[in-house]
């Protein structure tokens, strides 16, 4: 069974030598990216309209479905899978998506017939079983018009159509029966022939299956597609014999031009047989080193364990300057030894502080404004007539070791009211 893109030797018989029209090889590039489609077996449906409807209005709105093939446009080449409406014998509409309803707009009164065939990117049909689809309909009454028998094999006109801007060009057609489609390997070279006529130079082909062409003169050329007997005799149906206008320019450098012509190597023409294959590069964005948040609170403790210390170290040198002073000064003796007698070790050290916010240079504001290390306010104690201004603070206080009263005084107090050292 021939396959899309796999004939690479002539099939055909010129009929008259005049021009240099002349069939060539499938372009390699196009051979090689057949062979990704060769996994697809497509299958085309016209939803609406249904057939033999009759339409109370010109426009309408046409609904198709496909399976079996992924249709779409590749964003860079603007190629790909697509689908084939064809109205009457008018020229092809390329459908990429079906996404979007399909309007056809100021249909004539009377019979009209869509067909469908499922497309290569390169505009060469499927050819199974199923490819193509069509559907007759009415426009407000019924005519004999652009309805094909369905008891004789109908002819397809699929390329060239449109405008090219290298050669070759792709000759190609498809045929279908009363079941929708006649099998390639059916093709009966003893009862139908296929007559094509490029810009007068006739040929006779025996194969189904698409050609490639070269010798085109530059501007405006012709196709005509004839189905025949084996005897070259047409063979009659609505749309047997078609006629086609295209246009040829080399200086138009469109995608399917460069694609023929190797100028699109054949990893970059992937995105057109494989949806997705290509995903556009996003742009790696800036990468920004932002301030770790952990570092404000890093120097916050740095800072706080610092004051710590520094209390510590004020408290212990504090401490050390009210002990040097009241064995310095005061030497007591005897019973003064006992009645100062030495507190416990652990009321020497200097309770640390609940808050870590307190700087160092507040140990001596605490100490004048009664606010405790806790900054918790200390309620002052009025003298009264049995204590002196300079009254010892109770010994449970957790400041009492940081205001302490000189060892003289003590003594003398001692003397004077043993009952409150105790």
């Amino acid at each position: 069974m021939t396959r899309l893109g796999d004939r690479s030797t002539k099939a055909m018989d010129l009929a008259t030598s005049q021009g240099n029209l002349a069939e060539v090889a499938t372009p390699k590039i196009i051979q090689e990216l057949a062979q990704e489609l060769k996994q697809y077996r497509p299958q085309v449906t016209i939803i609406q309209p249904r057939p033999e409807t009759t339409l109370n209005q010109t426009d309408i709105t046409v609904k198709l479905a496909v399976t079996d093939l992924p249709i779409f446009r590749d964003d860079r080449l603007g190629l790909g899978n697509h689908l084939n409406l064809i109205l009457d014998d008018q020229a092809v509409e390329t459908i990429y998506s079906l996404d979007k309803p399909i309007i056809l707009k100021n249909l004539a009164p009377g019979t009209h017939t869509i067909r469908l065939v499922a497309v290569s990117p390169w505009g060469e049909s499927f050819k199974n079983p199923g490819a193509y689809a069509q559907t007759t309909f009415n426009i407000l009454t019924q005519t004999n018009a652009n309805r094909p028998n369905q008891d004789v094999p109908l002819l397809t006109y699929n390329s060239p159509t449109g405008a090219y801007g290298a050669e070759p060009v792709l000759l190609d057609f498809y045929l279908s029966d009363a079941e929708g489609a006649i099998a390639p390997e059916k093709f009966n070279q003893n009862q139908w022939r296929i007559r094509a006529t490029v810009n007068g130079t006739s040929f006779m082909i025996k194969d189904w299956q698409s050609y490639y062409l070269t010798g085109l003169p530059t501007g405006e050329n012709w196709v005509q597609l004839e189905l025949t007997d084996q005897m070259g005799n047409t063979i009659e149906n609505a749309f047997n014999d078609t006629v086609r206008l295209f246009a040829y320019n080399p200086q138009q450098q469109d995608s399917l031009a460069k694609l023929i012509t190797n100028q699109i190597s054949i990893d970059d023409a992937q995105g057109i047989v494989k949806q997705s294959y290509y995903i556009q590069p996003v742009e790696t964005p800036e990468i920004v080193e932002l301030e770790d948040i952990a570092e404000p609170k890093n120097q916050v403790n740095t800072d706080t364990n610092s004051a710590v210390n520094q209390l510590e170290v004020s408290a212990q040198e504090l401490s050390a300057a009210n002990s040097g002073t009241t064995h310095q000064d005061n030497q007591p003796t005897g019973s003064d030894v006992q009645k100062t007698a030495t507190k416990p070790a652990q009321e020497e050290n200097v309770a640390l502080p609940k808050t870590t916010t307190i700087q160092s240079n507040q140990l001596n504001n605490s100490q004048a404004t009664g606010i405790g290390l806790d900054g918790v306010s200390e309620a002052k104690t009025e003298p009264t007539p049995d204590m002196t201004p300079e009254t010892e603070i109770a010994s449970d206080s957790r400041d009492s070791d940081l205001v302490k009263p000189p060892a003289s005084d003590v003594a003398a107090r001692a003397a004077n009211h043993p009952e409150q050292v105790k």
